[in-house]
């Protein structure tokens, strides 16, 4: 890792904020350019999820992957949605039960054997989840450090190629699917030798 290598051996100060990921080839490294995203895993192959709540302004976001038989993360799906878009365009805000229900599909698409959310949400989200059969789903304090470690796990599967991603859709005029771009926009923030902050640029129409 490139940051820990300068700050540990090269002396530099990492007190400033700056891309996360600093070479877009270690990311591209882990493309399948044969892979697309699926509308639906294996039945009963075990998948995970992420999930990221928002009911305001924001999105809301999922993101469904599963282990390889040679032990790699592959991503399978990801997708937002957000009121006053879509589905939701009548809507100023979401509903726990609107997220819980697109949940809810999703599971139907993939055997979902785990997953995570934000404890932010709370119990009401845990209700709509539970009352759904989604007991699996857990809710998890995302703490400065974990979120933290979430990131450092990603960019140490990223360097040594355990990550298996999609390049799909392009959006037109773009050279590479959305959440790619998105990735390369992230900016981290050192707090500590061992904690950084990782989030989108501080800019009209970015999105954490």
């Amino acid at each position: 890792d490139p940051r820990v290598f300068f700050t540990e051996f090269g002396a530099q100060f990492t007190d400033r904020t700056r891309g996360w990921i600093e070479n877009a080839d270690d990311l591209f490294a882990c493309i399948d350019p044969d892979a697309r995203p699926k509308t639906r895993g294996a039945p009963r192959y075990p998948h995970f999820m992420g999930l990221d709540v928002a009911l305001v302004g924001d999105y809301t976001s999922v993101a469904i992957g599963h282990v390889t038989p040679e032990g790699k993360v592959a991503l399978d799906y990801i997708d937002r949605i957000r009121a006053g878009e879509g589905n939701y365009r009548d809507q100023e805000r979401l509903e726990f039960d609107d997220v819980a229900d697109w949940v809810e599909r999703l599971s139907k698409q993939f055997y979902i054997s785990e997953g995570i959310f934000d404890q932010w949400a709370g119990i009401p989200m845990e209700q709509a989840l539970a009352k759904r059969g989604l007991g699996q789903m857990k809710s998890v304090h995302h703490t400065r450090s974990l979120t933290s470690q979430m990131f450092q796990n990603f960019k140490d599967m990223m360097l040594d190629k355990r990550l298996v991603l999609f390049d799909w859709p392009k959006p037109e005029g773009e050279e590479h699917a959305e959440y790619l771009q998105e990735l390369l926009e992230l900016q981290a923030e050192v707090i500590s030798k061992h904690v950084i902050l990782v989030s989108a640029p501080n800019m009209d129409g970015k999105h954490d």
